[in-house]
């Protein structure tokens, strides 16, 4: 067995691709040799027929396994050609206390609350900390990213906003400097609430302000004017024109400065994509290469890119490191934590803890369409998360 290891964008399943017939290489790039017979697959069923097939992974929890058998899956510790029970539950147990998590090594991922299986999910992401560092060329000492900077005035103070049967009596304010997480299971109405701000979504009631004006926001057009750039949770379907260049994608919100009589400044364009491709570091073989075929941390960071160009006084970013490597997601920690500290203010929603907890300055917690709490300093905690997140019934109506 050989294992394949890389970075997000390093080329890894363009490579598997190119093995399995889904894409051709070159013709004079070089040569497969299989079971030593030299070999061109013009499609996955040629490459199938001689017996190499490529399974797509997909990151979930194996709800039926332990915890530890979930953190270790496809790299089990084995003695004497079984499994070292023990030295899989105690090294278990070393990930689970580095990220507070309380789940014991032996629970059963489906008998844990949702917020603890987010947690073992990051721990099954980093529980082999030597393949991840060999991965990214870094430990994971710095994976979490957070704001030091002093907060500055206030950019976003939003009164009383509601919305029928979404979200009720919302209250809260943000300033320059500082990352403001919003943490609740899905569907507690956190995106919803970012929607009506950015004029997605109209309120029933309530009022919004920037930099201390009143604003009415009744569009997204509107949003931008106000200086607001938002970065949906479905960047593919929300976030990026896939069958259109990186060029094309990162200008997209900077259009209505740099068209004129229709036409789009494409020198502008490909001045938008250097200043951003240097300074996000993305990785793609051209201006012009397809946005679907970069990686998922590469796809973000262009989606990232599109709003900082609108140089954006408040940045939302919905889910910013979802379905994203690790490598990647250290580089998004650290780029919304340089962010804030250039002046912008930021907030940020996740559904994984110790994501929330690593990068937010305070949290507001979000449940059943209410805040339901607001966290700071030594105040945020696995256990304080978890008790706001968890009203009754009648806390709700009281």
């Amino acid at each position: 067995m050989l294992a394949l290891c890389g970075e997000n964008g390093a080329g890894k399943s363009t490579l598997m691709k190119c093995l399995s017939g889904v894409y051709q290489p070159d013709p004079d790039s070089g040569e497969i040799l299989y079971q030593g017979k030299p070999v061109r697959y013009t499609n996955p069923n040629d490459a199938k027929k001689d017996g190499i097939v490529l399974i797509f992974q997909k990151l979930s929890l194996v709800m039926d396994l332990s915890v530890a058998e979930n953190i270790y899956l496809g790299s089990l510790p084995m003695k004497h050609g079984r499994v070292d029970w023990k030295k899989l539950y105690s090294d278990a147990q070393a990930v689970l206390d580095k990220l507070g998590c309380p789940a014991s090594p032996k629970d059963v991922i489906s008998t844990l609350p949702i917020a603890q299986q987010q947690m073992v999910e990051i721990a099954r992401g980093i529980g082999l900390d030597d393949i991840v560092q060999a991965m990214i060329g870094r430990t994971l000492d710095g994976y979490f990213h957070k704001c030091t900077a002093e907060p500055g005035e206030e950019v976003l103070r939003v009164e009383n906003l509601s919305l029928r049967g979404v979200y009720k009596d919302i209250s809260f304010h943000v300033r320059r400097r500082e990352v403001v997480g919003f943490y609740g299971l899905v569907g507690a109405g956190r995106s919803e609430i970012m929607e009506t701000i950015f004029g997605v979504r109209r309120p029933d009631a309530g009022d919004i302000y920037m930099n201390s004006k009143k604003s009415s926001i009744r569009t997204s057009v509107d949003a931008v004017k106000n200086k607001i750039g938002f970065v949906t949770e479905n960047r593919k379907e929300q976030g990026l024109v896939l069958d259109k260049s990186c060029r094309e994608n990162i200008a997209l919100a900077k259009l209505p400065w740099i068209s004129k009589g229709g036409f789009v400044d494409d020198k502008a364009t490909y001045d938008i994509y250097n200043e951003y491709h240097d300074k996000l570091r993305i990785s793609s073989p051209s201006s012009e290469q397809q946005i679907v075929y970069l990686s998922g941390g590469n796809q973000q960071k262009v989606v990232i890119g599109k709003w900082l160009t609108t140089e954006p006084d408040l940045l939302i970013l919905d889910e910013p490191t979802r379905g994203i490597d690790v490598g990647s997601k250290s580089e998004i920690h650290k780029l919304i934590a340089d962010l804030a500290e250039s002046g912008m203010a930021v907030i940020v929603i996740s559904s994984e803890m110790p994501e929330i907890m690593g990068v937010s300055n305070r949290i507001y917690t979000i449940a059943q369409g209410l805040i339901t709490g607001e966290l700071t300093g030594d105040e945020i905690t696995e256990e304080n998360l978890i008790k706001a997140i968890t009203i009754t019934e009648s806390a709700k109506h009281a």
